[in-house]
């Protein structure tokens, strides 16, 4: 567990970012699983089985960020991994939009992240 001074430090920028991305994160769940965002933007020909896997990424990055958020390793591993699978079924899905915003995302992680890896457990 991260202890009390790793936390308040991590609170930055970096503590916003991770409460945005577990919301959003949760919203799009809830949008792809009820139908809302994910079949407007879905590409008519485009697999049914990469909307799942976007589904699914998605619910695994917003754990994943849950665990960066609590500073342990696992959870930055998990949601970098589920961002790439996340990237790819929006590939699949034809909305190259959203494969954008992903790769901002790690970029954005990546930069807040860059000389913590440390505080880690």
């Amino acid at each position: 567990m991260a202890t009390a001074e790793q936390t308040q430090r991590r609170m930055g920028c970096l503590g916003i970012w991770l409460a945005v991305m577990i919301l959003t994160n949760l919203y799009a769940i809830f949008e792809y699983a009820t139908g809302g965002l994910g079949i407007y933007y879905r590409v008519p020909d485009a697999p049914l089985w990469a909307y799942y896997l976007f589904l699914i990424a998605t619910g695994v990055a917003a754990v994943g960020a849950v665990g960066v958020w609590l500073g342990q390793r696992w959870g930055l591993y998990t949601f970098v991994i589920a961002y790439v699978v996340s990237q790819l079924a929006a590939i699949l899905q034809g909305t190259t939009i959203m494969a954008l915003h992903l790769i901002l995302g790690l970029f954005v992680l990546y930069a807040l992240l860059r000389g913590r890896w440390q505080a880690f457990t």
